[in-house]
């Protein structure tokens, strides 16, 4: 969460570093929660089954991945990159906190709150 806070504040402030400090934060995060639901899949996939379902698991995770940019694309060519940014990770703000809350881990809840909080500071 605090990744996806600091892309667009560094849009907003024309910050190289918060930039980079958003992107390897986001990555990071991308790649252990790749791995996680990975190893859940394979713990819940049939033996016989296990290949088909990684196969379907990785295509649902690229067409996932590949939407949201087509979306933020079609919003900043109707508005600005900006606001099709800020609108971005205000969504999957929303949606980490809708999970976080369903899921019931409360301290994790209330560190997406917190990035939420910093989404909404007013930028210089």
């Amino acid at each position: 969460m605090p990744g996806i806070a600091l892309l667009p504040c560094a849009e907003g402030l024309h910050s190289l570093v918060l930039l980079l400090c958003g992107t390897v934060l986001t990555g990071a995060a991308t790649i252990l929660g790749y791995r996680g639901r990975l190893e859940v899949v394979n713990q819940i996939a049939p033996a016989e089954q296990r290949g088909e379902i990684i196969a379907s698991y990785i295509l649902f995770m690229y067409v996932g991945n590949s939407l949201p940019i087509i979306g933020i694309g079609l919003l900043a060519s109707a508005t600005s990159s900006f606001t099709a940014d800020v609108t971005f990770a205000l969504v999957i703000a929303a949606c980490a906190v809708s999970a976080l809350i369903i899921g019931g881990k409360t301290t994790a809840a209330l560190a997406a709150l917190i990035a939420c909080w910093i989404l909404t500071l007013p930028l210089p």
